[in-house]
């Protein structure tokens, strides 16, 4: 099926001789874990006929409903898709060391799969960085639980870097709610990526509202969603649920989905239960 997804966007991507460039915004790590474990409880039975015990087992679950119809959902099923072009040399996926270090102050379970059977459609492709790597968290002697050192110190080494470019797009962002936006949008033009995709909207609506002034400027990488960039490229769209069983060696129910169709909190994660109770 992916093979066939990847095909259908030759006619698109024609011209490219080389894999088209596109950097991965924090936000789609975050989606992309399309599944995570949960306990399917079975009920309750009576061991030796006496004593009553609860049964049931672990599986892997998808987060979402087939029947999904939120816009978060419909862009995931376009990731599936990009994912599909990646796989296949059409694009490559890429980060940078300012993602990785804005993603390492975070809680491991916000962006990446932490539990057994857990699944991010993401780990179908290679993400290499563009600029290496950094690991604030270790020079700094810091953990997640004292974030605001390790954003204090990245907000001031993208501030004291003194690049040209990143110092024309924040006089068009201004705000510096927007600097660490401005620097990703800085990292893709220099580094050759055609796309930045993200979820943030408000990201895709800042660029879009200084599309001009940016182009004047020489920027010609296009921030937008896996939507956006699906329908471009007329691609259709996977479920995730589709992926239920990659890599599985362990039991998975894709008829199921995690509780109101939402991921485990990414500090103090507790077991999730399913009821699979048949009636009496």
């Amino acid at each position: 099926m992916m093979r066939r997804v990847a095909m259908s966007a030759k006619g698109s991507l024609a011209d490219e001789a080389k894999p088209v460039g596109v950097l991965i915004d924090s936000c789609i790590r975050r989606h992309a874990v399309t599944h995570e474990e949960a306990w399917i409880d079975t009920g309750t039975v009576l061991w030796g006929g006496v004593h009553p015990i609860n049964t049931g087992y672990m599986a892997r679950v998808p987060v979402h409903a087939a029947s999904n119809t939120s816009e978060d959902y419909r862009d995931i099923c376009y990731i599936g898709s990009l994912i599909a072009l990646a796989r296949f040399g059409t694009m490559k996926f890429f980060t940078s060391s300012e993602l990785m270090s804005e993603q390492l102050r975070h809680p491991p379970a916000r962006f990446q799969t932490v539990g057994y059977s857990d699944y991010s459609i993401l780990d179908m492709v290679e993400i290499d960085s563009v600029d290496g790597e950094r690991y604030d968290f270790i020079t700094m002697g810091k953990l997640f639980g004292e974030s605001h050192g390790l954003k204090d110190a990245q907000q001031e080494r993208i501030e004291t870097s003194g690049d040209e470019l990143y110092k024309v797009i924040m006089s068009y962002f201004k705000y510096q709610k927007h600097s660490q936006d401005a620097w990703h949008l800085r990292t893709a033009q220099v580094h050759g990526c055609r796309y930045i995709l993200t979820m943030d909207q408000k990201f895709i609506h800042l660029c879009q509202q200084h599309h001009s002034k940016l182009v004047t400027a020489g920027i010609s990488v296009e921030v937008c969603s896996p939507t956006h960039l699906g329908e471009k490229l007329k691609l259709p769209k996977i479920p995730p649920w589709i992926f239920s069983y990659n890599d599985a060696s362990f039991p998975v129910r894709s008829d199921l989905h995690m509780p109101d169709q939402k991921r485990k909190p990414s500090i103090g994660r507790r077991g999730t239960t399913i009821n699979d109770i048949p009636p009496r």
